[in-house]
């Protein structure tokens, strides 16, 4: 059975933005996210043979070392991904033209990085909306992959940021609908992306545990250990799912030594261990393809 692994590379800049943190000057020439969490994330996938879709914002595609860094990953047999230009918040409340401005943007240093059209979208903070598929499929676009298919993600992001920021947040991430939306692969409908539709676009939900819908990405298994995540794998697997993975950069960066704090990380060695388990899991029981392949695969009915 097929499966596909994707990372969010949100630089370093993006967090600090969130938690209003200064931001380090210009000797700070490569962003930790991509200098130590990148280069951990591609020694891992070396080691377990993994091609994984890694999503890129544009600003960070900008920065000439950084830049070297993703043409690798393009040589490796990795996907790039877009990951809007500038990772807004609250991307889902931008008009119609700053949104095409970000895909776009973003889209074109990509495709200068790159030897093959960007395929794959990822809205920042999961703030999808019907209007932005639209504008994918009419960039050519083959998929998206914004939608967790859980109820409770509005809940679990406004909440919990709410106690990280000390002040009510609305995230706009996700809606009550998406607890409905199909877990595997799926052509969205046009207006309501969280059912079967028409669409010439496919929609790769990120995995949650079936059943009970509670998201399984690394952040969860890092808050609840491996055995939360030993029977979100199970679930997959009797459910016949396909698993879409997602871990994001900031996973594997030594946030002590960024003096940066992100309650239930960890030490570094110890989400590395956790890291790697993940992995290694999912390399034994099933065969991992880039999302692009993935959603080529299952276009082909295969």
């Amino acid at each position: 059975m097929y499966g596909t692994i994707q990372v969010d590379l949100d630089g370093l800049w993006t967090y600090r933005r969130y938690f209003g943190q200064s931001q380090p000057g210009s000797a700070e020439v490569v962003d930790p996210v991509y200098a130590e969490g990148l280069m951990r994330f591609l020694e891992l996938f070396k080691k377990y043979n993994v091609k994984a879709t890694f999503f890129i914002v544009g600003k960070d595609a900008q920065q000439p070392e950084q830049r070297k860094l993703i043409a690798r990953l393009v040589e490796a047999g990795h996907e790039i991904a877009n990951h809007t230009m500038s990772h807004p918040q609250h991307f889902n409340l931008l008009s119609a033209e700053q949104v095409e401005d970000e895909i776009s943007d973003c889209d074109k240093i990509l495709q200068e990085i790159g030897t093959k059209a960007i395929a794959g979208f990822r809205a920042p903070g999961f703030s999808i909306q019907a209007d932005t598929l639209s504008i994918l499929r009419e960039k050519g676009y083959m998929y998206d992959t914004s939608v967790i298919p859980s109820s409770l993600i509005p809940f679990i992001m406004n909440i919990s940021h709410s106690i990280l920021r000390r002040k009510p947040v609305c995230m706009g991430a996700g809606r009550i609908g998406f607890g409905f939306a199909p877990l595997d692969v799926y052509n969205p409908d046009q207006k309501r992306i969280w059912k079967k539709g028409d669409s010439l676009l496919f929609e790769v939900p990120v995995s949650v545990i079936p059943g009970l819908r509670l998201p399984l990405h690394s952040s969860y298994v890092f808050m609840f250990g491996k055995g939360y995540f030993r029977y979100g794998l199970k679930r997959l697997q009797k459910n016949n799912v396909s698993p879409c993975y997602l871990f994001h950069g900031i996973d594997l960066v030594d946030l002590e030594k960024q003096k940066v704090s992100i309650p239930f990380f960890k030490t570094l060695e110890k989400r590395l261990n956790v890291c790697e388990y993940i992995i290694k899991s999912f390399s034994k029981k099933y065969e991992l393809l880039t999302t692009r392949q993935l959603v080529q695969t299952n276009g082909m009915g295969l």
